[in-house]
């Protein structure tokens, strides 16, 4: 069985390999933009607020290191704003930080979750408990 060429043959395969490309590549195209659909929810959903809560509990634990640095140099009284900040940061900023950071680090592996407990830990159980013995000890300039 031969097959013969025809022009009407010639341009239905022609036809047909343009239109099997299309859809092949709309295929592809859809199948990229889910995928970076995906990419761009986890950003917005898990990558950037756990960027921004991991940098306010840098900068919280950096205002912690000024504010007890100053806690009996610079402040004279017993209970001034930098004081009371420092009390406020140990009581309520830093557990609402934590729990905030925990709403959203389901997402994160399992290592990531470790490192990040590990932090929280030591900074709830060493770092704060020296700042609150450093506090009660220091408690006016005279002493």
């Amino acid at each position: 069985m031969k097959f013969r060429f025809t022009i009407a043959n010639r341009l239905f395969l022609g036809f047909s390999l343009i239109i099997l490309t299309l859809l092949v590549s709309s295929v592809l195209t859809y199948t990229t933009l889910q995928e970076n659909k995906q990419l761009n929810e986890q950003v917005a959903n898990i990558y950037s607020p756990s960027v921004a809560y991991l940098g306010d509990m840098l900068q919280m634990v950096n205002d912690s290191k000024m504010l007890i640095k100053n806690w009996v140099y610079i402040e004279r009284k017993s209970n001034t704003t930098d004081k009371k900040k420092l009390k406020n940061l140990h009581s309520e900023d830093f557990p609402v930080l934590v729990s905030k950071i925990r709403n959203i680090y389901k997402n994160w592996t399992t290592y990531e979750q470790a490192a990040f407990d590990s932090i929280a830990i030591t900074l709830n159980d060493t770092l704060f408990p020296l700042h609150k013995e450093i506090m009660t000890r220091l408690n006016s300039f005279e002493s």
